[in-house]
């Protein structure tokens, strides 16, 4: 019965076109997932992986799992601050009996605006699979032809572009997800949209000595969905230690911590506790995230910098 109501919440939540993406809390520590033009600010090759449960307890809710890679391309030549970037994401998601996987290679070129403003454009460019288990369905009508019909996986192209902004004290990016929209036959003869999704973040960074303090905030833009805005404050201990929170509109609020070891790796770890009426049912999340960048945590390697990743 439990998921029989489950289905026709996610139906309800197709047929309005609301938010169809991942929901991440460390967006700071895993930004290339949400904005390809994000590839190849880094001074190495950077790795991450990572894997959130959320509303733990709660039957059908979203599990995610991703891993992502991006590094510069090709030598600057004559102390030239542009570049070329490239990476590649993949991305898991379930919920309930449904299933998403993405694919997505990324490009990225990065040029200044001035002497201190730096400025990159990328593209997300692969394909997503969508797959429905009708075996996990409970019915009332056993001959329910819109399960009866349902296809088990469908895969559709996937375009999104970003920009991104930045200097040694702010950053400010902007991408699309899903820019082709496309229809899908997810259940029966119906027609579901994947809508696009604009991504919006800004932050900037408060240098004091020992501490880094990093204030941010990323709003998220869906058709028929209310806006989401997560407001984000991280600080930073001498480049080895970093905990903050974060407030959700209407959902969540959030502590998360992440620390540098052994050189080369960073782990993050962000635990959500629920604000929605959804806490009568499961009260937090739990998020994990693993970095390796071969540059380690050395500052002034790259003849740019931005916050967010120094």
């Amino acid at each position: 019965m439990k998921k029989f109501i489950y289905l026709i919440f996610i139906l309800v939540s197709l047929k309005l076109n609301s938010q169809q993406q991942a929901q991440y809390t460390h967006y700071i520590f895993n930004h290339f997932a949400i904005n390809p033009a994000v590839a190849g600010s880094k001074d190495c090759l950077d790795a991450t992986f990572g894997y959130r449960n959320q509303w733990v307890g709660f039957e059908g809710a979203p599990k995610t799992a991703f891993g992502s890679i991006h590094a510069t391309i090709g030598q600057n030549k004559f102390g030239s601050p542009k570049k070329h970037a490239i990476g590649a994401l993949i991305e898991t998601d379930r919920y309930g009996p449904f299933s998403r996987a993405k694919l997505k290679l990324a490009y990225a070129y990065h040029f200044p605006l001035n002497r201190k403003v730096f400025m990159s454009a990328g593209l997300f460019v692969g394909v997503e699979q969508l797959s429905f288990r009708s075996g996990e369905v409970t019915l009332i009508n056993f001959n329910d032809p819109a399960i009866g019909q349902a296809s088990s996986a469908v895969i559709v192209p996937e375009i999104s572009p970003g920009i991104f902004l930045q200097n040694q004290k702010w950053f400010a990016g902007a991408s699309i997800t899903q820019l082709i929209s496309n229809e899908v036959k997810a259940i029966g003869t119906s027609e579901s949209k994947l809508v696009r999704h604009g991504n919006l973040m800004v932050g900037m960074s408060l240098d004091n000595k020992k501490w880094i303090y990093t204030p941010s905030a990323l709003l998220k833009i869906a058709p028929a969905a209310p806006f989401a805005i997560d407001l984000n404050i991280m600080a930073e201990y001498n480049r080895t230690f970093a905990f903050g929170v974060t407030y959700r509109n209407v959902d969540a609020v959030a502590a998360l911590i992440k620390f540098d070891f052994l050189d080369n790796f960073t782990l993050g770890y962000a635990f959500d506790y629920t604000l929605s009426k959804i806490q009568n049912a499961a009260s937090n999340s739990h998020e994990i995230i693993l970095s390796i960048n071969p540059c380690g945590n050395r500052k002034g390697k790259s003849q740019y910098s931005c916050p967010t990743f120094n």
